[in-house]
């Protein structure tokens, strides 16, 4: 395990102080200690697994996003979801192409035609395969090495980076995606540099993060499935990825909600209870009886109306950047 000394956000030297213990419920029951930053309050998993070992906490046919199994109503669900995401995801992008003063209007016209796109952490591809059929120039790019094979048999456009994630070239894109995926970088600022010299002139970067002060975070305390000890190194509020970003100079033009995120992570919180409430820690063999469900959505339904009436961020959000 390494412990992370510095605060990534504000730079502060041994600031950290105790915040709280999470297990992983998804691969080995392990339990991890998240500290919060003194000065900027970023929260942080630390210690966290160094890059060599971070890899296993990932081997699990339940990590989602990176299979392509629907066997079960959840993953099943899953899978409607993400199509249906699919689509809002390319009309938030479209709207912020429209103001593109260095493509032809023609082009514009054509929603992702003319315009170049990378998924950073595309998982399998099925969001790079939406962007092509939307018109996109579209690549991707994953450090699961298996999830790239998966994308590249479906004949995805795949981008060769650095051993550290950072990219080669400059400028190449239009748009960069990262979905659910900054949370899992451990140099988050190395990467976001490199992805901000590798966006065109006024290109944009969208950027989807759990919330840490969403109602159901707060609701689930330690068994809120989107802390995913120790795949998720850091822990956003909205605040905070501003302020990372900003340092790197890309402007916030917009923010979106994605109200199934709320849902399905309630979902697997109730899942985390019931396993705690038995003493049993069986990571990945949690299944949702209808009491579970219910609990579900209902956690996520409030989640959403609190964050529609602003009382509290969504679940998760995604934020739009400009490069400046």
């Amino acid at each position: 395990m390494e412990y992370v000394e510095h605060c990534v956000l504000c730079g502060k030297y041994r600031t950290q102080h105790p915040y709280m213990k999470v297990r992983d419920a998804l691969v080995t029951g392990e339990v991890f200690d998240l500290t919060r930053c003194g000065r900027c309050k970023f929260v942080l998993t630390n210690p966290r697994p160094e890059a060599q070992d971070s890899l296993k906490y990932y081997k699990s046919d339940d990590y989602i996003s990176h299979t392509d199994r629907k066997k079960n109503l959840k993953e099943k669900a899953y899978g409607l979801v993400k199509k249906r995401m699919q689509v809002r995801k390319i009309q938030w992008i479209s709207k912020h192409l429209e103001n593109f003063p260095h493509k032809e209007k023609e082009a514009r016209n054509e929603m992702g035609k003319g315009f170049s796109l990378l998924d950073y952490g595309c998982g399998t591809g099925d969001f790079v395969i939406a962007a092509e059929k939307a018109g996109f120039k579209a690549r991707g790019y994953d450090p699961d090495s298996l999830a790239m094979q998966r994308a590249q048999n479906k004949g995805v456009k795949t981008l060769k980076v650095r051993k550290d994630g950072c990219l080669y070239r400059s400028p190449e894109f239009d748009v960069i995606t990262l979905w659910h995926v900054l949370e899992h970088i451990p140099n988050i600022r190395e990467v976001i540099a490199s992805c901000r010299k590798a966006l065109k002139p006024n290109g944009i970067m969208i950027v989807a993060v759990p919330m840490a002060n969403s109602y159901d975070a707060l609701h689930y305390k330690e068994k809120w499935a989107a802390w995913d000890v120790p795949r998720h190194l850091y822990h956003f509020v909205p605040g905070t990825v501003k302020n990372l970003f900003s340092q790197e100079k890309l402007e916030c033009v917009a923010t979106y909600t994605m109200p199934f995120d709320a849902l399905y992570i309630s979902l697997l919180s109730e899942q985390n209870r019931k396993t705690e409430r038995k003493g049993e820690h069986k990571p990945g063999k949690n299944t949702a009886g209808a009491s579970v469900i219910f609990r579900a959505v209902r956690s996520g339904i409030k989640s959403n109306l609190k964050a529609r009436k602003e009382k509290y961020p969504a679940s998760s959000q995604a934020f739009v950047f400009k490069k400046q």
